[in-house]
């Protein structure tokens, strides 16, 4: 995760927090290569994380936190586009399918999370 780091200048809490969305979606894939990106896949691992109950309260996630998760995993793919041994597999464009929906959106943005509106 250090292009997260670097590459746009976040905190460490920040990184972890990518790494954890990452990892939610690897996980989520069971093993497949990140390079067999579909978009029903993206659309699954939506609707899971909207199903998903947090582990510290047990209510569902919140939609602050599935907005988070879908940016930081759309983020990663973008990157993972122009790396060498994913150009040719990954487009950046397919990392839209990870955006989270405009409703989404606008309640990350009416909660205080303005800057959700810009990733």
């Amino acid at each position: 995760m250090v292009w997260v780091r670097v590459a746009k200048g976040l905190s460490r809490v920040s990184v972890d927090k990518a790494a954890a969305a990452v990892s939610a979606y690897e996980t989520f894939l069971a093993g497949m290569d990140f390079r067999a990106f579909h978009s029903e896949r993206a659309r699954a691992f939506k609707r899971r994380l909207a199903s998903q109950q947090s582990e510290h309260t047990g209510a569902k996630l919140s939609k602050s936190s599935i907005i988070g998760t879908l940016c930081e995993v759309k983020s990663f793919y973008r990157w993972l586009a122009n790396q060498s041994g994913y150009k040719s597999r990954i487009t950046y464009s397919v990392a839209d399918y990870l955006s989270p929906d405009h409703s989404q959106k606008l309640h990350g943005a009416a909660a205080g999370g303005s800057h959700i509106l810009n990733k």
